[in-house]
């Protein structure tokens, strides 16, 4: 894949809200091959109430693929963690 989609594919997993666990969320899953450590994939998971919706399922990501991804996750954990006041109100 070209840098281009890399940068598309980031920017799509962006607009996703940030998830409430009693509520309808999305669930992103990467997984890393524990052997060679080169091979990524990612399934998005839709999360209602009742159930639950895989909506992609072991999508083969590159290696840049994979590190925005944990970039991203980084990046929320962050902005979770901070005191109220501290998030930037153009990063929501």
């Amino acid at each position: 894949m070209s840098e281009f989609t890399d940068t598309i594919i980031v920017v799509w997993i962006t607009t996703l809200a940030r998830g409430d666990k009693k509520g309808a969320h999305y669930r992103l899953d990467l997984y890393t091959c524990g052997n060679c450590h080169t091979l990524n994939t990612l399934s998005l998971v839709q999360n209602l109430p009742k159930n639950r919706k895989t909506l992609v399922d072991k999508l083969i990501l590159s290696a840049n693929q994979a590190a925005a991804v944990l970039n991203l996750r980084m990046n929320h954990e962050m902005q979770a963690s901070a005191p109220a006041g501290a998030v930037n109100s153009s990063v929501r």
